[in-house]
């Protein structure tokens, strides 16, 4: 994944570890298999699951036409210390 960003987001999810969410332009491989124009704006999200000893369990990819998804997410409030 040499040359891209990531930004990494907490989904606050029991047995996973930060997610990253990113915003990029389709590869080439990415058009083929969604049907996009190559070089359609996509969100790439990638989800990591580990087990209670701390190996990972699962990695999800998902990538998202951006002109096709709508992402909503709700923050939780801190208190102040």
């Amino acid at each position: 994944m040499e040359g891209r960003r990531f930004w990494p987001v907490s989904c606050g999810v029991a047995g996973a570890g930060p997610a990253s969410l990113r915003g990029e332009r389709a590869t080439r491989e990415e058009s083929a298999r969604l049907g996009l124009a190559e070089g359609t704006p996509v969100a790439e999200h990638v989800r990591t699951s580990w087990a209670a000893d701390g190996t990972p369990v699962r990695v999800q990819v998902c990538v998202l036409p951006g002109d096709r998804n709508v992402m909503i997410y709700e923050l939780e409030e801190q208190e102040e210390t």
